[in-house]
């Protein structure tokens, strides 16, 4: 009997002008370089305190008509140090979402990623 192998989970390649909020709670990979300056975005509790947890953020390649976005890792996945300044990265993760009071009112909703993967993007 042939044993079938543990089904992989694909990730979806976003491409141009997709909206991040149709891909909550969906696997995603998108290109990306390290912000050179980290806007104020709303952050999330910390879903699992047996690890350690960090946050980087992310600029998307303009053509996704996207903002910035905050990718959160596990510092034993991966380290900090693990994308660099001035290059581009495959990002792939589990895109999810935060709400709270907005500064004019009513809900505000973010997305970010639960990184799970970065390849450079060969030039």
């Amino acid at each position: 009997a042939t044993r079938n192998a543990e089904p992989s989970v694909p990730y979806y390649t976003m491409t141009d002008a997709e909206n991040i909020a149709d891909f909550a709670g969906k696997k995603v990979r998108f290109q990306a370089s390290l912000a050179e300056i980290p806007m104020a975005h709303m952050m999330r509790p910390s879903l699992n305190l047996s690890s350690k947890e960090e946050h980087l953020y992310l600029d998307p390649l303009p053509k996704y008509g996207f903002g910035q976005i905050v990718a959160y890792f596990k510092v034993d996945s991966f380290q900090r140090n693990m994308i660099r300044a001035n290059r581009t990265y495959w990002v792939s993760g589990t895109v999810g979402s935060v709400s709270g009071a907005g500064k004019g009112g009513g809900t505000h909703t973010e997305h970010y990623l639960e990184l799970e993967g970065v390849g450079l993007v060969r030039q």
